[in-house]
């Protein structure tokens, strides 16, 4: 499940021995939202040019460093150089990335408390988003490194409910139900 404590205080009422997973997904959503919130603050000091260019480069800011061509490492190297307080937010969020790419739980909490203390030294106004993960992470330690030990994820749900919403905007809505829904099951099963 998200992060929702909603949610889990349901889940813990109606199924009490049940193992709560907190999605990979809506986690890494937090720290790449608290990293988007950086960004947009510095570029906000940018001249109209510059801060279009930024804005025009999220998704790039947002690729894993791993993954990024050599010409796209340059540009981000380029635009990092800009902000000290951006470098250090991108350098935070790909950190992040290490405790998701672990392959064990043991490794997951190294990298987890790893990644606590990376944040624990960066100044708490100018990182506020950050410093609530890990109080939001620190709440949900357990239900985050259970992700680990089971291999549970919500994309396959999270990518049905995502095709169903296409679906829907395209047709400006559905009038009639059972053509919505005869549309939803013909898309999903070809």
């Amino acid at each position: 499940m998200d992060m929702s404590t909603l949610f889990k205080s349901i889940v813990s009422v109606c199924f009490p021995k049940a193992e709560i997973v907190a999605d990979k997904f809506h986690v890494q959503r937090l720290v790449n939202w608290a990293f988007e919130d950086i960004r947009k603050d510095v570029q906000k000091y940018f001249a109209k040019q510059r801060r279009i260019y930024f804005k025009h480069s999220k998704t790039l800011l947002l690729k894993n460093m791993d993954e990024l061509t050599e010409k796209q490492f340059e540009q981000v190297s380029h635009m990092l150089e800009l902000s000290d307080r951006l470098a250090k937010a991108y350098y935070l969020m790909q950190e992040f990335r290490k405790v998701l790419n672990s392959d064990t739980v043991e490794e997951a909490k190294l990298n987890l408390s790893n990644w606590y203390m990376h944040v624990g030294v960066t100044d708490e106004n100018d990182f506020k988003r950050f410093h609530a993960c890990v109080y939001t992470f620190t709440t949900w330690q357990h239900e985050i490194l259970n992700a680990f030990s089971t291999g549970l994820s919500n994309g396959y749900t999270e990518g049905c409910n995502n095709r169903i919403k296409v679906i829907k905007r395209a047709a400006y809505g559905f009038r009639n139900f059972k053509r919505f829904r005869k549309r939803i099951l013909h898309i999903m099963t070809a």
